[in-house]
């Protein structure tokens, strides 16, 4: 008995060394009776050149498991079998690959994106001419009636979209307006374009062009 019980803390040793620390922070899926055809079909998600997408990183109670920690991808799951099941939708990285068969269990799907051709590309820089969409030039009239009118955009700003069809997708020309003064409840964030024009037409704005640079237009 006591050999036995050096070989079982042995293993379970070797085996929790071999995990990465998990992320301290997980979305919580209520699965129910789903349970365990969930945590099946997690394990099955392929990332690209084979490998398994996700892996078990903690489980329990060992004897009749309600809850099991799922990372990888950028990702944690915290799957918990004490409530009804709640539906899962994930979106994979690019290249990942879903399990053959009869498809995710039910409440569960999976959306694989096309290859991202600025994935890894350094932010604080143009982007490369070579991925931008072709401009397709012509002659567009916005009118504040009607489809063109004001619409609430990020941060409770409201925002009219003087193109809507992005000419091709290479621009973004929008009117921004700000109804009260004061700080404004946005944050840090990233725009996929090669040139940004800002232009005051009334008042000013103190922002941020680049993190922890601040700047202000008039």
């Amino acid at each position: 008995m006591l050999i036995l019980r050096v070989v079982l803390l042995r293993a379970v040793s070797v085996a929790a060394a071999s995990l990465s620390t998990p992320p301290p922070s997980s979305v919580v899926i209520s699965c129910g009776s789903a349970f365990d055809d969930r945590l099946s079909w997690l394990c099955s998600l392929r990332a690209e050149g084979g490998a398994p997408l996700l892996r078990v990183e903690e489980i329990g109670p060992a004897d009749s498991p309600q809850y099991a920690v799922v990372c990888g991808g950028g990702l944690s799951l915290y799957l918990c079998r004490d409530a009804p099941a709640v539906p899962l939708s994930l979106r994979l990285p690019a290249g990942s690959t879903l399990p053959p068969g009869d498809g995710p269990p039910a409440g569960c799907s999976a959306h694989v994106p096309a290859a991202d051709p600025f994935a890894g590309f350094d932010r604080t820089a143009p982007l490369p001419l070579q991925h931008l969409p072709r401009f397709r030039p012509r002659r567009h009239v916005s009118r504040a009636a009607g489809a063109g009118g004001w619409g609430v955009g990020r941060a409770g700003m409201l925002y009219r979209d003087l193109l809507p069809d992005r000419a091709g997708g290479s621009l973004i020309v929008s009117l921004i307006r700000i109804e009260e003064g004061g700080e404004v409840p946005d944050w840090v964030h990233y725009h996929r374009v090669r040139f940004q024009l800002i232009y005051i037409v009334c008042g000013w704005v103190e922002a941020a062009p680049k993190a922890g640079i601040i700047g202000g237009f008039h």
